[in-house]
């Protein structure tokens, strides 16, 4: 698989692709979007973000690797292999290619100093471990894994009751993959010790910014990256899909707080647009990382 790579200033960004497939219906993943609005944009919307044949929509589960030149930096670990997720078959039991394609961008997971997971959702955390005769071990032996404190302690507390509390605060079916995902792709990480929990307005070095970004998950965290006076934003989940670029305000089905999640989105990408920074979505296609504007009361891409 071809790497694609950008500069951001000094900085070196690649992705390492899991899977790029047609993955859920309009209205399953967005359930307040209208169809109208894609048959008004079926121009640029087919067949890059939504497929021709089935109108299903697109994604991309990809990780994006930054070299600053004293790290390297994993952010999102997708849905890994061998992972227990019978509430999403497309994730369930994979066998993928993820650690070819990261040797295809010239590094083994001994080379990676840090894992950034901007939420723990089962897609976003599973190549955080790798089986190994029968036991979760951490994938990147080397690494600091980096996870919210806030968005740790909130999945941590649903794990321990999920029939309970996860079923109230987190919309199914995220609540029926929790236990399976923060079990074997968060705590083997911190078992062993490679864990550190951090927060809002942590720096990882200069030019490398956590920010809050809550309502998509509790503790959801996007990454400024910053280097030679150009600047790039991972978004993680606070945007799926091209068409909430359109309409901010349309929520995934995933989200914990559809409401704070818009609000966050909205300002986000407004964040964007006046930093001028490029945007690196977790599940966008190919042209994964874009440049925004804004247009009729939202945006699209340049």
């Amino acid at each position: 698989m071809t790497t694609e790579k950008i500069s951001i200033g000094d900085f070196e960004v690649s992705k390492v692709i899991e899977s790029v497939a047609p993955s859920f219906e309009l209205n399953f993943l967005l359930p307040d979007a209208d169809p109208d609005v894609v048959k008004a944009n079926r121009d640029w919307l087919y067949p890059t973000y939504i497929d021709p044949d089935s109108d299903i929509l697109i994604l991309s589960f990809h990780s994006y690797l930054v070299k600053t030149g004293r790290h390297t930096i994993l952010i999102d670990a997708c849905a890994g292999n061998d992972k227990d997720l019978p509430a999403f078959p497309d994730m369930h039991k994979l066998n993928t290619n993820y650690l070819g394609n990261l040797a295809a961008a010239g590094l083994t997971p001994e080379d990676i100093d840090f894992v950034m997971c901007t939420h723990m959702h089962p897609d976003h955390v599973g190549w955080n471990t790798r089986l190994d005769n029968g036991e979760w071990v951490p994938t990147f032996p080397n690494a600091r894994y980096l996870f919210g404190k806030t968005e740790f302690e909130a999945w941590q507390g649903y794990h321990r009751d999920v029939a309970g509390t996860a079923e109230d605060t987190v919309p199914p079916p995220v609540s029926e993959a929790l236990g399976f995902s923060f079990r074997d792709s968060v705590l083997p990480v911190v078992e062993a010790g490679r864990a550190e929990m951090i927060e809002d307005g942590f720096e990882l070095e200069t030019g490398i910014r956590v920010e809050a970004a809550p309502g998509h998950s509790p503790g959801n965290f996007v990454f400024h990256l910053e280097s030679a006076g150009e600047r790039a934003l991972a978004s993680g989940d606070v945007l799926h899909h091209p068409l909430q670029l359109l309409h901010p305000e349309w929520s995934s089905g995933f989200c914990v707080d559809p409401v704070a999640s818009a609000a966050t989105r909205r300002r986000v990408l407004e964040e964007v647009v006046e930093s001028g920074s490029i945007l690196m979505p977790a599940h966008f296609p190919s042209p994964s990382w874009v440049k925004i504007e804004a247009s009729e009361g939202g945006f699209r891409i340049e």
